[in-house]
């Protein structure tokens, strides 16, 4: 999708309507933040103005505190399974290092959601498209040019000269750890100090996992589907 944030505005501007969220989004926005080298809080998001982000397709998007802090804290290179507290609130951020926007809108730039699609080519082998067009799904490394992919676009595969076409209907991202390091994640605070560096620095290494899904599950999906009969 090719998002862009346009400029930003106060969080309760009813001028723009909202814009539900999603990884294309937070990426557009996180992108921005680079580009302009801004830092505040999600604090300073809800409560100051020309902190919350106008997108190219017209509308507003909106974070909670600790989201839009986790999307800073990225922006700036802090990728710790906690980086979020340090954009959270406003003591996080020395006074003398706070960068805002100004406020300006470029409304010029608004275009209708339809022109914004995109369609991606992937090519795989035939195992793997083997394994798409059963399980519906793909799985892969994250790249630089699959992050602004968003639900509704079109992927084709290519394998051997032929091609096979599919929408997204969701996407999903996780970091490529392991049970034991989400499990130690969600205990950090049992930790030694010295294995909750270790686990910050698997964190912050961490390649990302995304998945491309391309039909929703069904009940004939479920191993349980045996226990209710086949569905229509």
């Amino acid at each position: 999708m090719k998002y862009k944030v346009i400029g930003w505005t106060y969080y309760d501007d009813t001028t723009y309507p909202d814009c539900d969220n999603s990884w294309a989004i937070t990426n557009a926005v996180m992108d921005d933040i680079k580009a302009h080298g801004y830092c505040f809080t999600g604090e300073h998001h809800q409560e100051d103005a020309n902190c919350a982000p106008i997108l190219n397709n017209g509308k507003m998007v909106t974070f909670s505190r600790r989201g839009f802090g986790g999307i800073m804290a990225e922006a700036h290179g802090e990728l710790g399974p906690y980086a979020y507290a340090l954009f959270t609130d406003k003591y996080g951020v020395k006074e003398s290092a706070l960068v805002f926007p100004d406020g300006t809108v470029h409304k010029e730039q608004i275009v209708a959601q339809e022109e914004l699609m995109e369609e991606y080519t992937i090519q795989v082998d035939k195992q793997t498209l083997e394994g798409i067009v059963a399980d519906g799904l793909y799985k892969t490394i994250d790249k630089q040019d699959y992050r602004y992919m968003e639900i509704g676009e079109k992927v084709h595969f290519v394998c051997e000269g032929q091609r096979a076409c599919f929408n997204i209907v969701d996407i999903e991202r996780r970091l490529n750890l392991t049970e034991e390091d989400y499990v130690a994640i969600q205990c950090s605070y049992k930790l030694s100090e010295e294995d909750r560096r270790a686990l910050d620095e698997r964190v912050a290494n961490a390649d990302t996992l995304l998945t491309l899904i391309f039909r929703k599950p069904t009940m004939q999906d479920s191993p349980w589907s045996k226990y209710f009969g086949k569905t229509k």
